[in-house]
């Protein structure tokens, strides 16, 4: 599974002319929004969820592998453990949308007639 973290990567779009790239971006995006509701969300759930978790776990993990005060050490780690958690599970989540979203530029580029057998 390759995954592109721009979406001007994917390579289906690659020989298309930039306006065209971006207008093909927005038709997908247009339509992930409509047929799935839920992957839209996906970064932003995943960024909680895990940013949740790593708020959870940075406290614990600092206050049983640091010595010092435990309350100034569970504040930091869980500062550091929800930021971090939540930098990861976005970037899983945005992944995973592109993923899903290159299926999407398939089919509007199909549905305009563009042959795609050179980019793949």
């Amino acid at each position: 599974m390759r995954t592109y973290f721009a979406p001007l990567r994917i390579p289906e779009l690659a020989p298309l002319n930039d306006s065209y790239q971006r207008f093909v971006l927005d038709r997908a995006y247009l339509l992930v929004r409509e047929e799935t509701p839920f992957l839209n969300y996906t970064p932003m759930i995943l960024c909680f969820l895990t940013g949740f978790g790593g708020w959870l776990g940075g406290a614990y993990l600092f206050v049983s592998l640091f010595a010092g005060d435990p309350m100034l050490l569970s504040i930091y780690g869980s500062q550091g453990g929800g930021v971090i958690g939540g930098l990861f599970g976005g970037c899983i989540g945005v992944g995973l949308l592109r993923y899903r979203l290159r299926s999407y530029v398939r089919r509007i580029l199909s549905d305009d007639g563009i042959s795609i057998s050179n980019a793949a």
